[in-house]
């Protein structure tokens, strides 16, 4: 007869709170669907409603329902109730609950591990957008194209480009234009084998392998890449002339320390006829993803290395959303059926998928989940500390009615519950370290065990926890003596 109104109340509350987790879903479903993914293929989340996930979260709540409730029976049915009732007439000083105790300090230190790591994460999103480049994305739109797709040979591709720079060079407002196989931060890259003039591979030595670009004139002039010596490809590199190419810092330094690159000969694996000639070099820059280290990459002239998948960069000292159309034009005067992907200013490049999308995604995740333990900090601490209020409202009284002051009161149980809550700071950190040490890796340009993360969120979680038993102390260092003591 006492344990089945304890068992339907814990029961009423869990099924209360998984509704509420569907109806917070439904919320979260219409969030998740705004999210517009960076890239040219249309993702979209189905998060329809499924009744076996119904199911599932129902099964869960009465599950955590029964636990609630029969574990604190278990320990019920253990009490001698002559004791207890001699008890109940007496202080319950320095009595605590162990289980709930462990509970708070274990909800302060969850949310002390996803703050950190919220914090870490941001940190890093902030020291990416000051990395190098090794390019300059302002004032530049990217347009994809593929004429292949539409029936043309290699001879009218290469002439349809060759007509479209000529075009677009020519329109107001355009500093320069250029065509590469693979623009910066491109999904999609290829790759050759790189031999050097002399070089003889020993049997089982692999020849190294080298990511290349075909690209045209103007490429590192509209992309900002900075010439350090030599020349950049010229009209003149066609495929009646001697072949060339463009290497970067780090491929120079490799292939010819101490050496000048310029002048050198390399092929593209052994099989290959021609060598070619290195004419300049140019600084490293990202190409891949904008983590990336340094790393060798070739640059080969589109006249002869020619690849039907194309993206032609447009520089231009007006907003680059201005020329998207005046260059559309261009493109659909000389075919209309050419089809267009992925057209947008170098800037929006940057937040796909290998830019910067990735890390703002995990810290907004992060900061989420961080701000949801918050929530559980501010409940698990109030409702503790209430219910362990009431629970020395005697020993209050009396402390009072023997001449303690409101203040001493409220200093010594904010002491009881920062114990409580530095126990859960410290077992936090703990965790944290382990934790930040070992996915060190996804934090980009900031140290795993940053002070000042640590710091900051520790504090922010300590002042949640006090704040949150705040009320319960107020209210417990204002009681009154005799009210309390009368029924004693």
């Amino acid at each position: 007869q006492l344990v089945r109104p304890l068992i339907v109340e814990c029961l009423l509350l869990a099924l209360l709170g998984g509704a509420g987790g569907i109806l917070f879903r439904q919320w979260a479903r219409m969030g998740i669907n705004a999210i517009r993914l960076p890239g040219a293929l249309p993702l979209h989340f189905d998060l329809a409603f499924d009744w076996r996930v119904l199911a599932f979260v129902l099964g869960v709540s009465i599950v955590a329902g029964l636990a609630l409730s029969i574990v604190p029976v278990l320990g019920a049915r253990r009490v001698n109730i002559t004791e207890r009732l001699h008890e109940s007439s007496r202080s319950h000083t320095g009595r605590r609950n162990l289980v709930r105790s462990g509970l708070v300090a274990t909800q302060v230190a969850s949310s002390l591990v996803l703050l950190i790591i919220a914090g870490l994460l941001t940190r890093s999103l902030q020291k990416l957008h000051r990395v190098n480049l090794g390019f300059d994305p302002e004032h530049v739109v990217n347009f994809k194209m593929d004429p292949q797709q539409i029936g043309y040979d290699q001879a009218r591709a290469q002439a349809l480009s060759k007509e479209v720079l000529r075009r677009v060079r020519s329109l107001p407002g355009v500093e320069s234009a250029s065509i590469a196989f693979c623009a910066p931060l491109c999904l999609y890259r290829a790759n050759t084998p790189v031999l050097v003039e002399g070089q003889v591979l020993e049997p089982g030595i692999q020849p190294l392998i080298v990511p290349f670009d075909p690209v045209s004139t103007d490429y590192f002039k509209t992309m900002g890449i900075g010439l350090l010596r030599g020349r950049a490809f010229a009209d003149t590199d066609t495929q009646e002339s001697p072949q060339v190419a463009v290497v970067n810092e780090s491929l120079a330094k490799i292939l010819w320390p101490g050496q000048d690159a310029v002048g050198k000969r390399v092929r593209f694996g052994p099989a290959a006829p021609a060598w070619i000639e290195v004419v300049g070099i140019v600084q490293d820059s990202k190409t891949g993803t904008i983590i990336e280290r340094p790393h060798p990459y070739i640059y080969v002239p589109i006249t002869q290395q020619f690849v039907s998948t194309q993206t032609l960069q447009v520089r231009t000292p007006v907003k680059p959303a201005e020329m998207i159309t005046s260059v559309k034009a261009q493109i659909r005067a000389l075919d209309p059926d050419l089809p267009l992907f992925d057209v947008q200013p170098m800037t929006e490049t940057l937040n796909n998928s290998s830019g910067f999308f990735i890390f703002r995604l995990g810290a907004w995740l992060t900061w989420i989940l961080g701000a949801l333990g918050v929530v559980l900090v501010v409940v698990g601490v109030y409702s503790v500390a209430a219910y362990s209020a009431a629970q020395q409202v005697v020993d209050i009284g009396i402390r009072l009615a023997l001449g303690a002051r409101p203040r001493d009161i409220g200093t010594m149980m904010l002491m009881q519950w920062g114990r409580i809550t530095a126990i859960g700071l410290l077992a936090g950190l703990a965790l944290a370290f382990l934790v930040t040490g070992q996915a060190r890796m996804i934090f980009i340009g900031v140290n795993a065990h940053n002070p000042l993360v640590y710091t900051a969120a520790s504090v922010l979680v300590l002042a949640i926890a006090l704040g949150a038993c705040f009320m319960p102390v107020r209210k417990a260092s204002q009681v009154d003596p005799a009210t309390v003591l009368r029924p004693e």
